[in-house]
């Protein structure tokens, strides 16, 4: 049933005649503030969108009873602030959006969403503050997402935290026992630290830091980490360049050996990172002032402890274009690279797609590993050329 953007429907209909009924598209309803209790009849129910419905404030118990509900999409109802109590009677819950909401805490219950694999509150600042003489003004402690019942969440792939008015480092502790998460996004936060049990997320390959403003250092970070996005956090200090250099010394790099090509026929690195700052680390050993770096390898260099390069360019501040609102804002990196019988060739390297995406603040370092590329006879190669945009 499909009644997206329905901009008159204040109230849903009866459902207790359409028990059979597996989607439920509410999408742009911004009228609707009220749902009919017999939403909870449909047992069959798989996909319920609520997306952008502005009225919403509450939702009531029984949809609680939706066993079969898969995919849950709340986000932009800005007024809503409180789920269910009993929430976590979803069991089959797989992906649960709630952007923009007001949520601020999550019920006890929802601990128990074990196969929940995507969830998103992105921007949920909480309700805005009172401005009513004659209604108190809510405290500022309630402005801070309460994270403590995600540490169960045993399926968790994707986690967005993203512009949530997170400021103390210790709230996060309860991310470091999300076994199976993979890509993690905590950008426009106001932490100062991250918490040191971050490096126990065994499947870790995403982190997102962009613009959290106060993060002041990088902790230990997993093995299994393959991109850290770090745009304009102007107060990250330069040891992080050292911490980079670390977990490349460490991440298990012979198990990225044959580098996957995406469809473009592009280079996909292994291990990627844009971190605030200009100065490149001394461990990269041939460096440039221009766009282009030149090294004549020694004779022997090619033995089995070669497994790949370390890259570094220094990106600087330009005004964003129209094709910076596209995603198209990215650097590439182009290595050529000549053999002992003279042949030259040469393959590119680009960040990933939101690396740099829109406006950048000031200086930053695309650091990035490229795994040895099978298609290459390395051994036979007496000269590199590494030329970046």
């Amino acid at each position: 049933m499909n009644l997206k953007h329905s901009k008159f429907l204040t109230e849903t209909p009866d459902f207790s005649r359409v028990t059979n009924l597996e989607r439920l598209v509410l999408k742009g309803c911004i009228s609707l503030y009220k749902v009919h209790p017999s939403l909870g009849d449909l047992n069959k129910l798989n996909f319920l969108s609520l997306k952008n419905c502005k009225m919403l404030k509450s939702l009531p118990s029984c949809i609680c009873d939706l066993k079969c509900l898969e995919i849950f999409i709340l986000s932009g109802c800005s007024k809503f602030e409180e789920l269910p109590e009993n929430f976590g009677k979803l069991e089959m819950l797989k992906e649960f959006c709630a952007d923009g909401t007001a949520i601020r805490v999550l019920p006890s219950s929802f601990s128990l969403l074990r196969n929940l694999e995507i969830l998103s509150f992105e921007g949920c600042k909480g309700p805005p503050p009172s401005t009513s003489w004659w209604l108190p003004r809510r405290s500022s402690n309630f402005s801070s997402f309460v994270l403590s019942p995600l540490s169960s969440l045993s399926s968790l792939k994707t986690l967005s935290l993203s512009a949530c008015n997170i400021s103390d480092g210790a709230t996060l502790d309860s991310l470091g026992f999300l076994s199976s998460l993979e890509d993690l996004d905590l950008s426009e936060n106001n932490f100062v630290t991250l918490p040191s049990n971050i490096n126990r997320l065994p499947r870790l390959k995403m982190l997102g830091l962009e613009n959290c403003k106060r993060l002041q250092a990088l902790p230990e970070l997993p093995t299994s980490i393959r991109s850290i996005m770090a745009r304009n956090c102007t107060s990250l200090e330069t040891i992080s360049n050292q911490s980079f250099g670390s977990l490349l010394m460490t991440v298990r790099l012979k198990e990225h050996i044959y580098c996957p090509i995406n469809r473009d026929g592009l280079l996909v690195p292994a291990l990627s990172a844009v971190i605030f700052g200009s100065r490149i680390p001394d461990w990269i050993r041939y460096q440039s002032s221009g766009s282009e770096v030149k090294a004549e390898l020694p004779p022997n260099w090619f033995d089995s402890n070669f497994l790949g390069l370390a890259l570094c360019v220094v990106t600087v501040p330009r005004p964003v274009s129209l094709a910076d609102f596209f995603g198209l804002f990215w650097r590439s990196c182009t290595l050529f690279y000549s053999t002992s019988s003279h042949a030259s060739s040469s393959f590119d390297v680009y960040t990933y797609p939101n690396h740099l995406k829109g406006k950048v603040e000031s200086d930053h370092l695309w650091l990035v590993y490229v795994p040895l590329p099978h298609f290459i006879n390395w051994q036979k190669s007496l000269t590199s050329r590494l030329h970046s945009e």
